[in-house]
């Protein structure tokens, strides 16, 4: 009697588990971005972090969330020099930022960014990339934009406070199927947002005030 046996190979992939990494005392941001990986959920402690932030495209699904202490302080960054050579040229000029993110679904929330007077930065945040969340964010007094979108899509900017920039509020360039909303923009030297050629982008329920602008749409946008 031939016994037939079949033997059945179960190919079993182990997911690592996704951690929660924490940073404190204004120390190890960006070498806790750099070692992390997808699903990671980055906790910042309350204090100043003096270093810019850059969240290449290979990271993905990665979240930021300050923590607040007792008194309702949140987290700072202070960045004293942008990103110089990870910069986006945009029409010849470098464009860099304290916090520039090329990496897809990253999420940054509850964190205060501030200008430093001798940083390299040109603006407070710039996005390169889809998917990503800026939430509850305090976004303070840098000589251009305060957040960024350029050439992407499907971004959330909400529940973020953002005054005292030289230049614009938020800037959409080239970037469609973004939403605005929720957000607090006020005392900025320029348009509280700003849209050259982009279109498609939801805006909405924002507190605009005391902006040289409002919202300014030209350049071919449409449909926002």
């Amino acid at each position: 009697m031939i016994k037939n046996f079949i033997f059945i190979i179960c190919l079993i992939t182990v997911i690592a588990q996704a951690d929660v990494i924490t940073v404190e005392n204004g120390k190890g941001l960006q070498k806790a971005i750099e070692d992390s990986k997808e699903g990671d959920e980055i906790k910042i402690g309350v204090g100043d972090y003096v270093e810019s932030i850059f969240i290449d495209k290979d990271k993905k699904n990665i979240s930021l969330i300050g923590i607040s202490n007792s008194e309702n302080i949140k987290p700072t960054i202070h960045a004293t020099s942008g990103t110089p050579g990870d910069a986006i040229i945009i029409n010849g000029a470098s464009q860099d930022a304290s916090i520039l993110i090329k990496g897809c679904n990253i999420t940054v929330k509850n964190l205060a960014i501030k200008y430093e007077y001798n940083s390299l930065s040109n603006n407070d945040i710039l996005i390169a990339s889809n998917g990503n969340s800026l939430l509850d964010n305090d976004i303070i007094g840098y000589p251009e934009s305060g957040i960024f979108l350029y050439r992407c899509s499907k971004n959330i900017i909400s529940g973020n406070r953002i005054f005292k920039n030289s230049e614009r509020g938020i800037l959409l360039q080239e970037s469609a199927e973004n939403i605005i909303h929720c957000n607090k923009i006020y005392d900025n030297s320029g348009h509280g947002i700003y849209l050259p050629r982009a279109s498609n982008n939801k805006i909405e329920s924002n507190d605009i005030y005391s902006n040289l602008g409002g919202v300014v749409i030209e350049n071919g946008s449409n449909s926002n």
